[in-house]
């Protein structure tokens, strides 16, 4: 399980922290271009910041709840700290709260 957690950290949250940003970057650039087209998409780079910081605060929760508990050799009393994880609010209940702001006009 500990490796596990270290190809986790190592792998998915590099890339998410990495990629996420770059993502923002390019909306805001479509936006810019494109802003004068109907079918640009607007609110686009907002809503990926919004999902950017809910994703950095479920990495944060892991990081510092779930995984020192599987490291230390105490998965099988994780149970807890993955329900409030699975609990909290998700970024797709982000995305159908703020798919509003990308809907093209029309």
């Amino acid at each position: 399980m500990v490796d596990l957690v270290d190809f986790i950290k190592g792998r998915d949250y590099a890339r998410l922290r990495a990629e996420l940003p770059e993502l923002i970057a390019l909306a805001n650039k479509v936006a810019h271009v494109h802003a004068e087209k109907l079918t640009c998409p607007r609110g686009l780079a907002a809503h990926l910041r919004t999902m950017h910081a809910a994703v950095l605060d479920h990495l944060d929760k892991e990081k510092q709840r779930l995984f020192p508990l599987i490291r230390a050799g105490r998965g099988s009393v994780a149970g807890s700290p993955i329900h409030a994880l699975e609990s909290a609010p998700h970024p797709r209940a982000l995305n159908s709260a703020s798919r509003g702001a990308l809907r093209r006009p029309g």
